[in-house]
């Protein structure tokens, strides 16, 4: 299983790499590929390798088969669609993902993607998920600045399988064609939440931070707030991480395994074990959810009833099963999810948990455990966090033993029974968001001050993959449980991604590059021993 699981992520991984699309008809080589990786044992990994790679086509040949016709790029074109993500208020008006249903001006042989993303400049009203509108609309092809290292854009917009971009034309043909649809009932009620959430907390400058607590949505968390988070390594704090749904469903299972004991009837229906666990599967549900089945939250999701299904059918399974399973599901229901960030740190951080926690160090009292997992969190995730960000948190460890028990403790439950709260009490809910609000506000003088301190972060790029791995293999080494040989030799693999020299031009020598930045020119002239940035282009936001 584990064996099979890792060769169906390799199998992933490398179709992500080729230059362009394969045939579709090479999916038909599944057929073979599921039996043999079930009956053959000798071919298993391999088989499962092509499980992966083959499901990995499947996926990206239907999203391709929904694109843009050149003839129709640049042309104003009358559509009739529905929206299709909870809208995004800008500076300058709104963007939001537009399912496109029938085409009106356009010719019908011509290929026009379902899935388009749209800015709306100038407009003012509320926009709701679901409703159905007739828009005159300007698409283009996906496209994204094409620097090295940089944000990938059209790789982004390939992951959300959105196939143009564009923005909606002023016309008097625009128009409200019908209001939300049932299908988009749960977008629409997390919408509604994160209106109901404004309301309550209106002056308060943490709502942003409180809706991505309690629905996900982080568009109004404000750059200064991201510095923070990102500076202190809690970031991961305002995602509905695995951590707040395991916390939800944990304390859920309890309360009810309680109180179901209180009942004897009841008990002997169904033991209050069984019936926890049902309880702690609803909870992580609706939780998962509330924050759209975010990739964090399927791991959780996963695992959670994984272990939960373990109580309900008495069996006994490793914690390492679960994980394996959580990652096979996330990546059969979606292949795509290898190209985030955040597939690997959530996956990374649950198995570096597993390994240098579960069973393998002596006790010591819960802080020292509590303080020994942040710990062993802020160096396994380094190489990841250096590779995809360039930058990673020194203080990470700190911050997080402070604010993870402030905010998973006190104020997630709050947050959450104040935003279910709205609906039915608004007054006890908008009381409950408040007192989240005064904790956050004493929480966050401690993280600005740490953030402030000068060696908070460090930033060094890594250049190549290849780094990666003996970085990978030093914290492996260096967290290995007590009696491991010479656990200090790994401080020496990690060092790799720190101390193994860029390349660089040599005396008397020069590299232009010239930069992607949408519009003019940008040049960089470096030389063995300086870099000159010459027109860094238009500033398109705070970042």
């Amino acid at each position: 299983m584990r064996l099979g699981t890792v060769a169906f992520l390799i199998g992933i991984v490398i179709f992500q790499q080729l230059p362009s699309l394969l045939d579709s008809r090479w999916v038909l080589l599944l057929g073979i590929s599921v039996p043999l990786s079930i009956w053959l044992k000798p071919l298993r990994f391999f088989a499962w390798l092509a499980n992966g790679f083959l499901l990995a086509l499947v996926h990206a040949s239907l999203i391709f088969s929904s694109a843009l016709s050149p003839e129709l790029e640049g042309q104003d074109l009358l559509v009739d669609g529905v929206i299709a993500s909870i809208p995004e208020k800008r500076e300058h008006g709104v963007r939001f993902q537009f399912e496109i249903i029938t085409p009106l001006n356009s010719d019908l042989t011509l290929s026009l993607p379902k899935q388009v993303r749209l800015s709306w400049y100038g407009q003012t009203s509320e926009l709701y998920v679901g409703q159905k509108w007739r828009l005159l609309v300007r698409l283009k092809q996906p496209h994204g600045f094409m620097n090295p290292g940089g944000f990938d854009y059209e790789a982004w917009l390939y992951r959300h399988e959105i196939r143009a971009t564009g923005y909606v034309r002023k016309s008097d043909q625009n128009g409200l064609l019908a209001e939300p649809e049932i299908g988009y009932a749960l977008d629409r009620w997390r919408q509604s939440l994160a209106n109901d959430i404004d309301n309550a907390i209106e002056e308060s400058q943490f709502a942003g931070i409180i809706k991505a607590l309690a629905i996900g949505q982080r568009d109004d968390i404000s750059a200064e707030q991201w510095q923070v988070l990102l500076r202190t390594g809690t970031n991961h704090l305002v995602a509905i991480s695995g951590l707040h749904v395991g916390l939800v469903a944990g304390l859920l299972f309890f309360l009810m395994r309680w109180a179901w004991s209180r009942s004897a009837r009841l008990v002997i229906k169904l033991p209050a074990q069984k019936a926890a666990a049902l309880a702690a599967i609803c909870a992580a549900l609706i939780y998962a959810a509330l924050a759209g089945f975010s990739i964090p939250t399927q791991r959780a999701l996963m695992m959670v009833c994984v272990f939960m299904a373990s109580i309900l059918l008495q069996r006994h399974h490793r914690p390492s099963q679960g994980l394996f399973v959580a990652l096979l599901l996330v990546l059969v229901l979606d292949p795509l999810a290898v190209m985030d960030a955040g597939f690997w740190l959530s996956f990374a951080a649950v198995a570096i948990i597993l390994f240098g926690m579960s069973g393998r160090m002596v006790s010591k009292g819960l802080w020292w455990r509590w303080g020994r997992v942040h710990l062993v969190i802020g160096i396994a995730l380094v190489p990841l966090t250096l590779l995809f960000f360039q930058k990673a948190s020194i203080i990470s460890p700190l911050a997080n033993f402070i604010a993870v028990p402030v905010i998973s403790l006190l104020v997630v439950p709050l947050v959450l029974l104040g935003t279910l709260l709205l609906k039915v009490i608004p007054i006890a809910g908008g009381t409950l968001l408040t007192f989240a609000d005064l904790i956050l506000n004493q929480c966050w003088d401690v993280l600005s001050w740490l953030s402030g301190m000068e060696y908070a972060q460090t930033y060094h790029s890594v250049a190549d993959w290849w780094i990666i791995f003996p970085a990978i293999m030093g914290v492996l080494w260096l967290l290995a449980p007590r009696g491991w040989p010479a656990r200090w030799i790994g401080l020496i693999w990690l060092s790799c991604v720190f101390l193994l020299p860029h390349s660089r031009p040599q005396e008397g020598e020069v590299w232009f590059t010239l930069l992607d930045v949408g519009q003019g020119l940008a040049a960089a002239v470096q030389t063995s021993n300086h870099v000159l940035l010459f027109d860094t282009g238009p500033r398109f936001s705070d970042t």
